[in-house]
Order: C-alpha cells, then sequence, then structure tokens
C-alpha cells in the first residue's frame, strides 16, 4: 500500500468517528468539509442559520450578526466569503483576527410579495481552514461561533423583523489535523479499536 492510500485510508477511518451534525431550534449550525486533515489538506467550514424551532413563528432569517473563534487564532484561515441570498447591502464577510474571522455580517432582503423559501438551514458564509505542511503531532482545532444578531421576518409579506438572539444555540466543530501517513496509520487503527472496545 503506498503512502498516498495509508493517508486516504486513515483519514477514512478517523472520520468514521464523527457525529450526526445536531440542528438547534434556532442558531448557528456549523459544518467542516472533511473534519480530519493530513499536513498541507484544507477543508472548508460553513456557518447556516436555523430558526424555524421557536415560538414566535418566523418565515426566513434576515440578519446574522456573529464571529468564528478558532484555538488556534486566524492561523491557517484564508477566504471568508458571504453565501447569496445572505449578501445583501452593507454585509461583511468579516475579519482575520487574533481570535479567528470577527465581525461576520449576513443579511437579505425581503421583497413586497414575500420571498422564496430558503434552503434549511440556510448556508450564509464559509471560510477555508488548511493544515501546516509539518505536523509531527496530532491536534485539535476547536471552532465556535460568538453571535450578537440573529433577526428573522415572522411574515414574508412583510419587511419587519423580530431578534431570535435569546433562542440562539452557538455553533462548534473541531478539526483534527494529523501527521501523515506511516504515524497516521497507526494513529487510527489505534483510534478505531477504541471505538470497537466501548462499543462491547
Amino acid at each position: 500500500m503506498d503512502t498516498r492510500a495509508i493517508g486516504l485510508f486513515a483519514t477514512g477511518l478517523l472520520a468514521a468517528t464523527a457525529t450526526a451534525q445536531i440542528i438547534p431550534d434556532a442558531g448557528i449550525v456549523m459544518t467542516v468539509e472533511d473534519s480530519v486533515l493530513l499536513p498541507g489538506q484544507s477543508t472548508t467550514i460553513t456557518l447556516s442559520a436555523a430558526w424555524e424551532g421557536v415560538w414566535p413563528h418566523a418565515d426566513d432569517i434576515a440578519v446574522v450578526g456573529t464571529s468564528l473563534l478558532s484555538s488556534a487564532g486566524s492561523t491557517g484561515l484564508s477566504a471568508p466569503t458571504l453565501i447569496d441570498p445572505m449578501s445583501g447591502p452593507g454585509t461583511l464577510p468579516g475579519v482575520l483576527s487574533p481570535a479567528g474571522v470577527e465581525g461576520i455580517l449576513a443579511a437579505q432582503l425581503n421583497f413586497p410579495g414575500g420571498i422564496i423559501p430558503d434552503p434549511y438551514p440556510l448556508p450564509f458564509w464559509q471560510v477555508t481552514y488548511s493544515a501546516p505542511a509539518d505536523v509531527a503531532t496530532a491536534f485539535d482545532v476547536d471552532l465556535s461561533t460568538l453571535t450578537t444578531r440573529f433577526d428573522a421576518y415572522p411574515d414574508i409579506r412583510s419587511s419587519a423583523t423580530i431578534s431570535l438572539l435569546d433562542h440562539v444555540v452557538e455553533g462548534s466543530a473541531t478539526i483534527r489535523v494529523i501527521p501523515a501517513p506511516a504515524g497516521t496509520l497507526l494513529l487510527a487503527l489505534g483510534l478505531l479499536s477504541a471505538r470497537r472496545q466501548r462499543r462491547n
């Protein structure tokens, strides 16, 4: 088995330990495309908004103001980008900072007559994380959000908004960066063995 195959096999074993994404009644859903990375690999972190599980009921999301906090700071993060339709006038993709990415402001307008229903949860922002090229020991990058504004449209026929900030559950995720590839295989097999023992 060549080194690339070993790396892919090990990454697959580690990814199998991931848990299912839970969607809150209202708040931020954070997803990581690939949560286990080898040196030099990249992944996409996406933030989505959920709002349908609270009362008073809201038809659609209007504005989200949040920040992505990273235990690695801004190291490895690049290209913060808003996702349509949450890239309306006055929005900001945020700026890299010692905390991660701060000052994200995503919003969409509600046109007279109602807006087209969105996917749910609604993706509104993404950023790329790249692992360092040299990794001697495995480490985790812990991610979370800090939300300061979360407004929704209670009626798609009106531009009036309500705040759901009191109901917001913050998003979180972890990226695992592991050495390549010989040590990676041993680490992956050890985690897989431990997982099987817990099941038994």
